[in-house]
């Protein structure tokens, strides 16, 4: 692990580490019969260390000749053939196929060709599946993004999966499919979980089936929106995702079942093996499942071969096994969670359990104490790094978990029978199915009151990685100072330092004001102010045939607990104010402001979504009133733009060119940060040449391609007071203040 860490965190090159390699192995053969154990057993892990860190940058930071790296954003059309390696995602309006690329063709030279991409069809379909080999025409475009605010990094997330293209299909008939790779043993795969969802939608209601599909196989792509938020904020969005429990139980069943055959013991070893395999391919081979599946392949095993099963020696074979085939899913929030509860049911629950030595026999502890100790250690766990990754933490989890996950237990063992039983009388299958089902409906019952608005106590915050190391130190300490006067020294001092260490990362965060947040948007952008009021600003948001503000807006005032005082409408497209009309509606104590010549599409949007808002709260900016706009304090509205006013600095947000901020606010600023849709080559040459549209900062989605290369020809020239950034480059930007001074980050 240090070695992948180290690899992704250094930029050296693959070549170098292979050679430290080398050299830590070379010095591990020369001190073997001269030192101790200790330092031979060092050099060991240096070298084992920086040969997985060679592994891991070779994989996925080279790209040598021919790989497709080399043919992004050429603006040049090739014929790529290659191989879905992964099951296509079916998403609102379009399909995402993963593509592991073998050839490519510019149209007069088919050559060998290697990497991986990403492919967005716009438009739902099933044609394509896991193993197909396709080919089709398209251009290749490089992955764009970066942190946004909520701490996602999109293009981050897709180099970890070894994704560097990106290519667009509007329908899939444009994608030819090789008939012969129809055979392919993931096809087998696909047909027979069809087989199961099939079947649980003959036996059980349709909400029923939908959830039995995700408990049992982690299908959950008929899993109706509502009941999936309330798994998510009630803490019990595991148990859609396939886990240890589930593979115990699979085993455990198909164990029984095996008992009363005549195969040997070696035999039974080999076919619940198989078993886990096929499962572990049903369950779309998560992070989760996988480390369970390999787990229990090892158990299984060594009870083969009669050795000592250490579960700590297990689940590290597990992680190595799994980061030796993709060293990447180290970085996998569902690998992390996983590996993490795990490890903490396997060294604390031990440990835990020593505080009930004097009862551990008895059956109240095997059936109420031990079952809650394991639940408790299990949220303990992974509750601080949910919240690390989500921003979010469900304290009523600890009883949600505590009624459903015992109940989600009986439906697996219930759904398993459904299947065997079907498979040779269907008509008994139906039977069982009809007592499952209102199981499978408490379930939904139990989430819907638990995920109600008096039961959901759904907690926000932000959680730094500082701040979770410390988390699990403490905790780790916590459960040792049961057992060791030490641990608990060394708990009260590192209770000591990290009271210091909060103290001190306050004090520094201090220095830092946030002042607006600029997301991106094609053509566009929306932005948030966040001081004494949170203004919501919407600037040529482009035709969807879904709101933007559903996607973006929404969660992320969500995520930090905010709600809008204003919503301020800057042009006049349709799709800006039919957003405008739906955040009203969802927000309905705020006041939007909307240019004037928008009054009569707004009113017919209103009546065909049946919102009518407060007419007191909906104010029209008309040009010919510019002068009646001005507002007394830090804001300064007009039509087209909007003026945030500091005391020695200024945010604009615009809605056109440079030219439409030439008249800015009547005093001077030392500061001025721009925000437009996009700066073209005539944007550039007013940049810094008078005082009215002197910037310092300049935000905007993207650059044109002749003010680009503009720039690239002005560098030295503009660097030194302007500063230029694409949102489309890194997701978001944010705006901040320090010692009065606008900053980007």
């Amino acid at each position: 692990m240090f070695g992948i860490v180290a690899a992704d965190s250094c930029n050296l090159a693959s070549w170098l580490w292979f050679f430290l390699s080398l050299v830590t192995a070379l010095g591990m053969l020369i001190v073997r019969g001269k030192a101790g154990i200790g330092p031979v057993g060092l050099l060991c892990l240096l070298s084992l260390a920086m040969a997985s860190a060679f592994g891991y940058s070779f994989r996925y930071k080279t790209s040598p000749p021919g790989h497709i790296a080399h043919y992004v954003d050429d603006d040049q059309t090739y014929t790529l053939f290659g191989t879905i390696d992964s099951w296509p995602i079916l998403k609102d309006h379009r399909t995402e196929v993963y593509l592991q690329v073998d050839s490519l063709c510019n149209g007069k030279l088919t050559r060998p060709a290697q990497g991986r991409m990403l492919l967005h069809i716009q438009t739902e379909t099933t044609r394509l599946q896991y193993g197909d080999r396709i080919f089709f025409t398209t251009r290749l475009y490089s992955i764009r993004g970066g942190k946004n605010p909520s701490g996602f990094d999109y293009r981050r997330y897709l180099n970890l999966k070894g994704i560097v293209a990106l290519a667009y299909q509007p329908h899939p008939n444009a994608i030819q499919i090789d008939p012969a790779s129809r055979g392919h043993f993931r096809h087998l795969i696909d047909r027979l979980r069809s087989a199961i969802v099939s079947t649980f939608r003959n036996t059980l209601d349709p909400d029923a089936a939908a959830l039995a599909s995700g408990f049992l196989i982690g299908e959950t792509k008929d899993i109706p929106p509502h009941v999936y938020d309330h798994f998510r904020d009630t803490g019990t969005l595991h148990l859609l995702a396939v886990s240890g429990s589930n593979v115990a139980l699979v085993v455990m069943v198909f164990a029984f079942l095996l008992k009363a055959s005549r195969v040997k013991p070696l035999g039974r070893t080999l076919l619940l093996l198989g078993v886990i395999f096929i499962f572990s391919f049903l369950a779309y081979n998560q992070p989760s499942v996988v480390r369970a599946a390999v787990m229990a392949s090892l158990v299984l095993l060594g009870k083969v071969f009669q050795r000592r099963i250490d579960l700590n020696n297990v689940i590290a074979s597990a992680a190595l096994v799994i980061l030796l085939y993709r060293p990447t899913e180290l970085f996998d929030v569902g690998f992390q969670l996983s590996f993490t509860t795990a490890w903490a049911l396997i060294f604390l629950v031990p440990i835990a359990g020593k505080v009930f030595r004097l009862v551990s026999r008895r059956f109240y502890y095997r059936f109420v104490i031990f079952p809650l100790l394991v639940c408790i250690i299990a949220q303990l766990a992974s509750l601080p790094m949910s919240a690390y990754y989500f921003q979010r933490m469900p304290l009523i989890s600890f009883v949600s978990n505590l009624v459903i996950v015992p109940l989600v237990g009986i439906t697996v063992i219930g759904e398993i029978v459904v299947l065997l039983v079907s498979l040779i009388l269907p008509v008994v299958g139906q039977f069982i199915g009809a007592w499952l089902n209102p199981v499978l409906k408490l379930i939904i019952s139990l989430l819907e009151f638990f995920g109600s608005g008096r039961m959901t106590m759904l907690l926000t915050c932000r959680v730094t990685t500082a701040a979770l190391i410390v988390y699990y130190v403490l905790l780790g300490l916590g459960f040792l100072s049961i057992i060791s006067i030490r641990a608990r020294r060394a708990l009260v001092i590192a209770v000591l330092l990290a009271a210091n260490l909060f103290v001190i990362e306050s004090l520094r965060s201090d220095r830092f004001q946030l002042l607006a947040t600029v997301f991106s948007i094609p053509r566009g952008y929306i932005a948030i102010s966040q001081e004494e009021q949170t203004r919501l600003i919407l600037c040529r948001l482009p035709l969807r045939d879904y709101l933007l503000s559903e996607k973006i807006i929404e969660p992320y005032l969500n995520n930090t607990g905010i709600s809008p005082d204003n919503i301020i409408i800057l042009t006049s497209e349709y799709q800006t104010v039919r957003e405008a009309v739906h955040l009203l509606g969802r927000y309905p104590v705020a006041a939007a402001y909307l240019p004037g010549s928008v009054r009569h599409l707004f009113s017919d949007i209103c009546l065909a979504g049946g919102i009518y808002p407060d007419t007191n709260r909906v104010i029209f900016i008309e040009e010919s009133r510019a002068d009646d706009n001005r507002w007394p304090g830090d804001l300064l509205l007009e039509p087209g733009r909007m003026s945030y006013l500091l005391d020695s600095s200024a945010i604009i947000f615009g809605s056109g060119s440079m030219l439409d901020l030439i008249t800015l606010p009547p005093r001077g600023y030392e500061d001025l940060a721009v925000v437009l849709p996009e700066l073209t080559e005539h944007d550039l040459h007013h940049l810094g040449k008078s005082s009215a549209t002197r910037s310092r900062l300049v935000v905007c989605h993207r650059l044109t391609k002749k003010a680009r290369w503009e720039l690239g020809m002005a560098e030295s020239d503009r660097a030194d007071f302007i500063e230029i950034r694409e949102t489309s480059q890194f997701g978001a930007v944010q705006i901040v203040a320090s010692d009065g001074r606008l900053m980007l980050r």
